[in-house]
């Protein structure tokens, strides 16, 4: 931040805020300038955050990436213990006060979906397969027309498109130079 803009800030700060009014274009360059400053100054803090959020985060992942291979050797070796007794004792429950070690058996199913699409077609198994269905509104755009009076309409006919309807608004931005 250059010197002018830390002078415009200074003003800002000096400001009385409720009482200000701009009045020409004299005051709507000199509000300007404030912005201009303000918006340089929120860069400077957000640039700042970055590099400080950047350099926990590198941090945590290398305090992580440390304790990674300690976390999966006592893992393994939990495992193996756990298998080991399962082997002599189908009902062994491996369970203390710091953690568990337990297992589950289930049914992974394994689809080759072209294949038994296929198969459901030809049987015709109704129910079995979903079909996506949305509105591709930029087509839609381009299909149907605007009437004078804001109805939407089809162009062949000229019939009102039920479910659609226009609505005006209007955005105001103020976009500053940086």
């Amino acid at each position: 931040m250059n010197a002018l803009d830390r002078i415009e800030l200074q003003e800002v700060n000096q400001l009385e805020k409720e009482s200000f009014k701009i009045n020409d274009m004299n005051g709507a360059t000199w509000a300007f300038r404030k912005l201009q400053a303000l918006n340089k100054k929120e860069m400077e803090i957000n640039d700042i955050a970055q590099a400080e959020i950047d350099r926990i985060d590198a941090w945590k992942d290398r305090e992580l990436k440390s304790i990674e291979g300690d976390m999966a050797y006592f893992q393994s070796i939990l495992e193996s213990f756990y298998r080991e007794q399962r082997e002599a004792d189908p009902k062994f429950k491996l369970s203390t006060p710091w953690g568990k070690v337990s297992s589950r058996k289930t049914k992974k199913w394994i689809y080759d979906d072209e294949r038994v699409m296929a198969y459901i077609e030809e049987n015709e198994l109704d129910g079995l397969m979903r079909v996506k269905k949305e509105l591709d509104k930029a087509t839609i755009k381009k299909a149907f027309k605007v009437a004078d009076n804001g109805a939407v309409v089809a162009p062949e006919t000229g019939e009102v498109v039920d479910g659609i309807a226009i609505e005006e608004v209007e955005s105001i931005s103020v976009t500053v130079e940086v």
